[in-house]
């Protein structure tokens, strides 16, 4: 499991042993030894692109790609749905922090920011996603 970071000038989620953001391309400086902030442990997953990112934790769970961020709390986590776009989490209201490219003005409320896709990550044939899924949004058993 990776620690994970922000890079200084796009925001965009790195993991410590980077030392170049993919996003931006700007130089990461090396990371100094952390120690947890809140004690809360999280689990990071990649896609097989390695384009998006999602990162569970019990109090939230966050999405990262190159045209999307989205981080929301599980309370805000109402279903999980398939549909021709995939398997997908449904957010009740809009996230606590969105990211979209600066020419996306007219997508602020769409499909987009609705939700969460899981399909990049292996889900539902990915049991360690089924079982963090589970774990932190018990509410959402009915689906898995």
């Amino acid at each position: 499991m990776s620690t994970l970071t922000r890079c200084p000038l796009c925001s965009v989620l790195v993991t410590v042993e980077q030392n170049m953001c993919p996003r931006c391309l700007e130089p990461l400086a090396p990371a100094a030894p952390s120690t947890p902030a809140t004690g809360e442990t999280s689990t990071l997953y990649r896609s097989p692109s390695g384009r998006e990112r999602l990162l569970i934790s019990f109090s939230q769970i966050e999405y990262d790609s190159a045209q999307l961020g989205l981080l929301a709390t599980w309370d805000n986590v109402v279903a999980l749905e398939s549909s021709e776009h995939g398997h997908r989490l449904r957010l009740h209201h809009t996230p606590a922090r969105v990211r979209l490219p600066v020419s996306s003005a007219r997508t602020w409320f769409s499909n987009l920011t609705q939700y969460i896709p899981l399909e990049p990550f292996g889900f539902p044939n990915n049991p360690t996603l089924r079982a963090d899924i589970a774990r932190c949004a018990p509410h959402l058993q009915q689906y898995l």
